[in-house]
């Protein structure tokens, strides 16, 4: 089995209201990364898992690539142990999503990640 890690990511600055959580979050499916993305009071908090170098690579993108209408200021990384999450980043509306987001059993995620979308085409 391939190495696994994970990273917990805040992001501050302008970068809500900017389409910047789909934007992480497309960027983590193509890089086959998992976690869960939201805004919080001061900006966006993200926490990713995969592979390292996919990790490494979405980090890159956010402080050389971000969404142009973006203005990162500063961006805080700090690594975490692996919880085995696999599948696709959950674009979340608001911090208070992300402690049920946690809770969930791999089975589940597919789920929440449905009534997600269904409560974004609302």
């Amino acid at each position: 089995m391939a190495a696994r890690a994970r990273r917990s990511v805040r992001v501050t600055g302008r970068v809500q209201g900017v389409g910047f959580r789909p934007w992480a979050a497309r960027l983590a499916r193509s890089l086959e990364v998992a976690g869960t993305v939201c805004n919080t009071g001061d900006g966006v908090r993200i926490a990713i898992e995969g592979d390292p170098h996919a990790l490494d690579a979405f980090l890159c993108a956010l402080r050389d690539a971000p969404p142009t209408a973006a203005a990162v200021e500063r961006i805080d990384v700090a690594n975490e142990d692996p919880r085995g999450e696999r599948g696709e980043v959950l674009c979340l509306l608001d911090a208070d999503d992300v402690g049920a987001a946690h809770h969930l059993a791999d089975g589940e995620r597919g789920l929440a990640q449905a009534i997600l979308e269904g409560r974004r085409r609302q």
